[in-house]
This record gives structure tokens, sequence and C-alpha cells, in this order.
């Protein structure tokens, strides 16, 4: 199970644990962990970490993976009038930002055996891709506009909405191509509200006779290659903000 930081509590991960499961979050920016074991070897004259507490090495590492077994301390719940104190062991990935320098570390029981420490981060930002899509599809899409209860118009629906985002992400891909330079002007979120603007002159062109629909492409192209570049060259997308725990409480 992948969480975002408002299920972020150390006695849910260690049910999920007893219990067999296994949890992928991203770390809180205080947490301080003891290092206990590294699970990579680093060549050189690497930063010692073991037995050091988190917060206090990161500033001096420079490695761009850190996958690390890290002892976390919490109270549990209180039982009978009294609230004991707990120690777990958990594992905690940390990929370096080459960008900002800064590090997108993440708490997990995923075995090393089988997820790299890259697979770990690729993972969580496979979730936040999830949930990207259920919400344009909810909020651009028209996935909760369903005016009925029949099964066969609420399937055609659900099928309208699906083809739509397809849609929409093949056109995203043409232009990011055609704009490669950009790079990260280009805005899914500022590219969904502009294909929901011009989406009836597009399939107005799909719909028409080659010579109109060329015509008619040699028009609306120049727009949207315009209308897709971010002014604000500096801020961070939604998925780059999740990436960087910058929009968590909101998410």
């Amino acid at each position: 199970m992948t969480f975002d930081l408002g299920y972020y509590r150390f006695a849910l991960f260690d049910a999920i644990c007893r219990n067999g499961g296994y949890f992928l979050t991203r770390l809180k920016t205080n947490a301080n962990p003891i290092i206990e074991a590294l699970h990579r070897s680093y060549r050189g004259n690497s930063v010692a970490v073991v037995g050091e507490r988190l917060q206090d090495v990161l500033p001096r590492l420079k490695r761009s993976v850190l996958d690390a077994e890290m002892e976390f301390t919490f109270r549990r719940r209180v039982y009978g009038g009294v609230r004991h104190t707990a120690r777990v062991r958990f594992r905690v990935v940390g990929i370096l930002d080459e960008e900002t320098n800064e590090y997108h570390l993440y708490v997990t029981n995923l075995p090393i055996d089988q997820i790299s420490a890259e697979d770990v981060a690729l993972i969580y930002r496979a979730r936040w891709e999830v949930e990207l899509t259920f919400k344009f599809l909810k909020s651009s899409f028209r996935l909760e506009d369903i005016p009925s209860e029949k099964k066969h118009i609420v399937e055609a629906l659900i099928y309208a909405s699906l083809l739509t985002l397809i849609a929409s992400k093949e056109l995203l891909q043409a232009v990011r191509e055609k704009l490669r330079s950009e790079g990260r002007r280009i805005k899914e979120g500022r590219w969904v509200r502009l294909f929901n603007c011009f989406a009836d002159r597009i399939l107005l062109m799909v719909n028409s006779a080659p010579r109109h629909a060329r015509h008619l492409a040699r028009l609306l192209e120049p727009l949207l290659l315009q209308e897709i570049l971010d002014p604000h060259t500096n801020r961070l997308g939604l998925l780059d903000q999740v990436q960087n725990g910058t929009t968590c409480a909101r998410a």
C-alpha cells in the first residue's frame, strides 16, 4: 500500500508489517531515525553514517542513492491507562535530486532483494500518476457527471471519459515532442484545461473532410502550442510538488 502524509502513522505501518503486508510513503521532513545498517556499499571515502541520526548526516551526503535500515521510535495508543513507547526498524530510501541537491526520502518495508531503491521512488511516483489520472477524469473529463442510473448509459459515459482522457494524453505527447526544448513549461494540468476549452474544435477537425481538417489544424496548432507554455517558469507542477513534499497537506 502507498500512502501520502495524511496517513503517516508508525502504528499503522507496524500493523501492516505484523499482518504480512507492505507499505510505502514519503518520509516526513522532520523525521530523524537512527541509521542501523546500509543496504548498499559505496566506494571511496564515503561519509560514515551507521549509528548516526539521519538529519545529522544528510547535509554531508554526496551519494546519489541512500538505502538503509533505520530505527524509529513512536508512542503506541493508550491501553489500560498506559502509553508505551515502541521501536521499529524500516527501510529508508533517499534519491538525490541533482537540480535541488536535496533528497527525496521514502520509508517502506519493501524487500531489498526484490525492489531496488530506484524502483521504490518510481513506485511512489506511479501512485501519484494514478491519483492525477483520477483527478483529471473527475474534474475535467466529467466522470462525476453521470446523470443516469441505467447501466448501459453509465458504461457509455465512463468509456467516453476514458477515451477523452486517452485522446488528451496522445495529443499532449505530440505537443511535448513538438516543443521538446521547453521542458518544464509544459504541465499536464494546464494542458487538460486547454484541451477542454478547444475540445469542440478538435472534435470538429477529427470529423471533417481531410481538406477542411488540414485547414482547421493549421489554425488550431499555433494557438495550442502557444497557450500550453506555462508563463511561470519557476513554478513546480503538481506531480513535482508531490515529489518535493510541498503540496502534501493539500493533497
